[in-house]
């Protein structure tokens, strides 16, 4: 879920994707820290919700690359609130940044319901929302995960989704 603070700088980024006007700006950042300072940010969630909540940051300290933070962070944080959300207390969560062949893989798992499989070709639809019966309305405004998916081609890469009903979601984004 995207707090409603962030809805219009999300709103006008896909109004800029659309005129084909938005480029990444990336900046020198250490991976390590990066991505450690914003996993680690989620752990009083976690407690409160009583969740099992991991994280693995495969680049080593020191190891630094060009990356748009801001839109990096953006990811990170769709991605993790939307396990968060969907992740019943007593579930587990994981999240793992690595780098493997010159490509960063950021990696979110859930224990969570899974989604449907004919969700899940729609899941990175600009404001989808499931309208499955058998699922309560959990709110959101279906920008996250497009904005996440534009983010990911907008850096050369890719994001892909594989869930099983029951079992959980697997998120994994991509990218140079």
């Amino acid at each position: 879920p995207v707090p409603e603070t962030q809805l219009l700088p999300l709103a006008l980024d896909l109004g800029k994707l659309d005129l084909g006007k938005l480029q990444p700006n990336p900046k020198p950042t250490e991976l390590s820290t990066f991505f450690g300072s914003y996993f680690a940010q989620f752990e009083s969630l976690a407690e409160r919700k009583e969740i099992d909540f991991s994280y693995e940051i495969g680049p080593p300290p020191g190891l630094t690359a060009g990356i748009d933070r801001e839109k990096c962070r953006q990811i990170v944080y769709n991605l993790l609130s939307n396990a968060f959300k969907f992740t019943p207390s007593g579930g587990r969560i994981t999240a793992k940044a690595s780098v493997k062949d010159s490509t960063l893989v950021l990696s979110i798992a859930d224990s969570g319901p899974g989604i449907h499989p004919d969700d899940l070709a729609h899941i990175f639809d600009r404001y989808f929302q499931s309208n499955r019966p058998d699922k309560p309305i959990e709110g959101g405004t279906g920008i996250g995960l497009a904005i996440c998916s534009e983010y990911a081609k907008l850096f050369g890469g890719k994001i892909e989704a594989d869930s099983r009903l029951g079992e959980g979601t697997v998120f994994e984004v991509s990218f140079p």
